[in-house]
């Protein structure tokens, strides 16, 4: 037996306050269980887990592969839900099953506009801070390259080199391995404006060679 269980939730205890202004994961398992219809069915954990995933890749996805799912994420995020975050709003009804509570129903469709405004479909959810990919990114648009390319639409060899943190001489395959990693970023934050950068620097690449 839980120590929930053992102490019945209190009415004080049920969250009331307002989803954050900034994603989160645990506003996202939230949302993610009640896109799944949770206000009117139990949900398995492994679907909420994928729809969360869908919702915010860049969030739940591992750190050298942000393109999997990391259940990990998703289960930090329901314990402190129960425990802490959000509490009141979600129903056990077996060890692999969530639904809403009234209360939840009533949070979610009361704050819906904020949550389609966060995690609409059109919405790309940002990474935290600390994942791979926001240092990645945050990298990328530092470099010499990146100004230069926003400046004037291109950039020297040297300086894609050192955005690339290779220099003018590595090998082939250094240089594609790093074209691959831009490739990649590109795709999950589904920045066009680095998908142009990897189109020019690879034009670049192969007028030096």
């Amino acid at each position: 037996m839980t120590a929930r269980e053992r102490h019945p939730i209190l009415e004080e205890d049920i969250r009331t306050d307002a989803p954050g202004t900034d994603a989160n994961n645990n506003d996202v398992f939230v949302w993610a269980l009640y896109l799944l219809g949770g206000a009117s069915k139990t949900i398995d954990v492994e679907q909420i887990y994928l729809k969360a995933f869908e919702i915010a890749p860049l969030r739940f996805g591992w750190r050298t592969r942000p393109d999997i799912p990391n259940f990990k994420k998703t289960s930090k995020a329901l314990q402190a839900i129960e425990a802490k975050t959000h509490v009141g709003l979600l129903q056990k009804l077996g060890a692999n099953t969530r639904r809403l509570t009234p209360a939840g129903v009533a949070w979610v469709e009361a704050y819906k506009p904020l949550f389609e405004l966060n995690y609409g479909e059109s919405k790309i959810v940002k990474a935290p801070a600390t994942s791979e990919i926001s240092r990645q990114s945050k990298d990328l648009h530092s470099s010499e390259a990146w100004k230069s390319f926003k400046a004037k639409g291109t950039f020297k060899l040297g300086e894609l080199a050192r955005a690339c943190k290779c220099s003018i001489g590595s090998s082939d395959k250094i240089w594609q391995d790093r074209f691959a990693d831009f490739e990649q970023l590109a795709a999950l934050t589904k920045d066009q404006e680095i998908a142009d950068f990897l189109t020019i620097a690879k034009n670049i690449y192969k007028e030096s060679r």
